[in-house]
């Protein structure tokens, strides 16, 4: 059997993370302090109004972390790609998902092994979708 270690205190960065990343994309904040000696930088967000996705890149130090949001319950666009997901369907935000992940791989040279996805709700499931995808070797998801 595989063990799964968790590293608490990164996990815990990355809910912070989540929890703040629609103000990155509402561009409310350019980085974020999740204690006095963790500084992550907004890289880059993502909205697509078509399909309401919407991610943000953060960066500590040489680390990238891709977030995802997760379900806006006042927008149809998530409900419906919530009800895809049930009925076992690909919704569009995976695609742009996967958009987001493969231009910032290619316009800010991330390696792989420097690249972890997160996401709550919604998001953890385009998380769970990139790591597939992309074979990134850290995913933190959250309900």
């Amino acid at each position: 059997m595989r063990k799964t270690f968790v590293n608490f205190d990164k996990a815990n960065d990355y809910l912070k993370l989540c929890n703040i990343a629609r103000k990155a994309v509402e561009g409310e904040i350019n980085y974020y302090h999740t204690d006095p000696f963790s500084t992550y930088e907004v890289v880059k967000t993502s909205f697509d109004r078509w399909t309401n996705f919407k991610a943000v890149l953060f960066r500590k130090n040489d680390e990238y972390i891709a977030a995802f949001l997760g379900t806006d319950f006042k927008n149809a666009k998530d409900i419906c790609t919530n009800i895809s997901m049930v009925m076992g369907r690909q919704p569009k935000q995976f695609e742009k998902a996967e958009e987001f992940v493969s231009d910032m791989i290619r316009d800010y040279n991330i390696p792989l092994d420097k690249l972890t996805a997160i996401g709550n709700s919604e998001g953890g499931s385009e998380a769970i979708h990139i790591k597939g995808t992309f074979g990134i070797k850290e995913v933190y998801t959250f309900n």
